[in-house]
């Protein structure tokens, strides 16, 4: 049974189960496909980083910044030991 393609990237089923086959993977995979894009739209998560600006030496940070630096600064390092 061999499946021809004649380039362009679809399979030709020569049989009427080759079609109802094909047509059931293509179904699974379009399903898997939308519930994979609705997950990613409800876990509130930007699809695209934001871009980040490099500050250069010696430049002043922004409030924003002093705030995540400091909450950052203040939390306990994952690896240290507890006592």
């Amino acid at each position: 049974m061999a499946i021809a393609s004649h380039g362009t990237g679809r399979r030709e089923a020569r049989t009427v189960a080759e079609r109802r086959l094909y047509a059931a993977v293509a179904r699974v995979a379009n399903r898997a496909l939308a519930e994979a894009k609705t997950a990613a739209a409800d876990d509130g998560l930007p699809l695209r980083p934001k871009p980040v600006r490099i500050r250069r030496p010696g430049e002043q940070l922004a409030a924003k910044e002093i705030d995540l630096r400091e909450r950052l600064q203040s939390q306990p390092h994952p690896n240290a030991e507890q006592r």
